[in-house]
This record gives structure tokens, C-alpha cells and sequence, in this order.
């Protein structure tokens, strides 16, 4: 054999391994997203139970440029905020006012986008002080204005829960969001009559939470920093550039 058969022969399969073995490693990297219930950003698709939503989209988006894949979680907010606390996923999207999580992420900037938080009140003479909202939200400090002035809470897992308990007169008062609501109601799930006023209370940001528990922790933390900074410090939501926040 001549040395030069001999030194294809041993170099491309060298290099062939070489090109596969970086494929791997680069294939290797996962970030496991938690995921609030919270239509249309998070849901549970009925059709193939996978988590799907346009937060969902933008973080894929974002990651991909990194070749980094997601796998995403959809729970309720109290089972996202323990897989945090215990680092069993990597990040997720909230407000800074999150008791819950505050101790135990670290809140990226930018925001990711612009949440309105209402109270919707059924117009009757004699209303029940009683509100009904999700479980584990804070709703930026209402939840607890509410609860001094003697009002009720009838706590449910999510926003349609929450919606059609509001719907079917089972509490005069409602805390909540305004885009799963807006959402809800377009889509004909929920009908809110004119008996219902509806008063806005607060914007707030949202943002990516970093797990500190997290291994991919570092990881993460450079990624956002550098999409934010080659994107002008502009929202997460809107950066992305797919239109759908």
C-alpha cells in the first residue's frame, strides 16, 4: 500500500469522526423551559398534548440561533415555581413580583413583554366580595390589597378555570389578565355580558427567569445578553420578529 492510499484511508475517517463527534456534542445541548398555563403565550395543545404558544415560538427562536434546542414543560404556576426552586428546569418567563421565585432566579433584561392586569366586576346590587384568580399569582400586589379589604378568593389552576367560574356567577369579582382573557373570549370559549365592568389596575413586564440552580445556568445568561445586545436592548417578545406578541 502506498503511503499515500495509507494516509487517505487513516484521514478521512478520522476527519469524518471528528465532524460527527462535533455534530453530537453541539446536538447534545438542551434547555428545559417551565412554562405557566397561560394562553395564548403557553398551553397544552389537546390534539398532540405538547406545550405550544408564542412564548413558546420566541424562546425556540432565540435559543436556535445558539444551536441550542428547547424542551418545554406546561404545568401550573405552584408546580413551576417548585421545579425551579429544586432545578429541574433551566427557565421560564415571569414578573419580578413573584414571591414564589424571586429568591431563587435571575430575572434577565430586557423585559420579555407587557402584561395589563384588570378587575372585572359584575354589575349587581349586592355584590359577593368574593375573586376568583390562579393559584400562586400575586397579580403585582393586588391579590393582597384585595385580601385586607375582606375579599374572598376562590383559587383555581388556570386562567379559563378562573374565567368560568367568573362566567357562571360564582364570584362577582375577577382578577386577571388581560390577553388569556381577551384570548378566551375570541376564540368563544368564555362570554362576558355588559353586566360586567371591567377597571384596569396595573401594567407590568414580564421576563426570562433564569433558574440558579440551573447547570445551563452561565450558559444562559450569555445567550440572552448577547440576542438582547445584537437586537438594540429591544423586549424578547418583540426582537424575536415573528409578530406574535
Amino acid at each position: 500500500m502506498s503511503i499515500f492510499r495509507f494516509t487517505l484511508s487513516f484521514f478521512f475517517p478520522l476527519l469524518f469522526s471528528l465532524v460527527f463527534t462535533a455534530k453530537a456534542v453541539q446536538a447534545s445541548e438542551v434547555v428545559h423551559m417551565g412554562a405557566v398555563i397561560f394562553p395564548p403565550s403557553s398551553e397544552i395543545d389537546k390534539k398532540t398534548n405538547q406545550c405550544v404558544g408564542s412564548s413558546i415560538d420566541v424562546t425556540k427562536h432565540i435559543l436556535k440561533q445558539y444551536d441550542i434546542e428547547l424542551e418545554v414543560t406546561c404545568a401550573s404556576a405552584i408546580r413551576i415555581y417548585k421545579l425551579v426552586e429544586n432545578g429541574d428546569i433551566d427557565l421560564t418567563i415571569n414578573v419580578k413580583s413573584t414571591s414564589a421565585l424571586t429568591d431563587n432566579v435571575i430575572f434577565m433584561q430586557p423585559a420579555y413583554g407587557l402584561l395589563k392586569i384588570g378587575l372585572y366586576e359584575r354589575i349587581t346590587e349586592k355584590p359577593q366580595k368574593v375573586i376568583s384568580v390562579i393559584r400562586g399569582f400575586g397579580y403585582a400586589g393586588f391579590r393582597d390589597i384585595y385580601a385586607s379589604n375582606g375579599f374572598e378568593f376562590i383559587d383555581l389552576p388556570n386562567s379559563i378555570s378562573v374565567l368560568r367560574v367568573f362566567e357562571r356567577h360564582r364570584s362577582d369579582y375577577m382578577l386577571a389578565y388581560e390577553r388569556p382573557v381577551k384570548h378566551f373570549v375570541e376564540q368563544g370559549l368564555v362570554t362576558l355580558g355588559d353586566d360586567v365592568k371591567v377597571t384596569p389596575l396595573f401594567e407590568t413586564n414580564n421576563y426570562f427567569a433564569i433558574a440558579k440552580k440551573s447547570p445551563k445556568k452561565e450558559l444562559l445568561i450569555k445567550v440572552l445578553e448577547d440576542y438582547a445586545k445584537k437586537n438594540n436592548g429591544r423586549m424578547f417578545s418583540e426582537l424575536a420578529g415573528l409578530g406574535l406578541e
